[in-house]
């Protein structure tokens, strides 16, 4: 499913966001999570406030809600709206509520 770029000099804007979403859809959380974490460290590539929200996403649909929050808390930018609905969405499929409630207090 992930093919590395073709080319180490592609613009930082080829990181390729729609693999991200493809993973999170089809389960596939480690391959999406091997996808992340190899685009910068391997090849270069700075992720966008898109692929972040994809972690998020990828992160709820695999159940790991808890892991998702604590990936947005460590984000290297104060956390878009993109990247909230995602964790809302999954928390929403999970009909964790109390979560829900508890998040915003939590955040800093």
């Amino acid at each position: 499913m992930f093919r590395p770029p073709a080319s180490p000099n592609l613009p930082p804007e080829s990181g390729n966001p729609w693999r991200l979403p493809s993973c999170s859809r089809a389960g596939a959380m480690d391959v999406g999570m091997t996808f992340f974490e190899s685009m910068r460290s391997r090849y270069g590539i700075e992720a966008g406030v898109e692929h972040y929200a994809c972690v998020v996403d990828t992160l709820g649909r695999a159940g790991m809600v808890e892991r998702a929050y604590e990936f947005i808390k460590r984000l290297p930018f104060h956390p878009t709206v993109s990247i909230w609905v995602s964790l809302l969405g999954s928390l929403l499929r999970d009909h964790t509520l109390n979560q829900l409630l508890q998040c915003p207090r939590d955040y800093h």
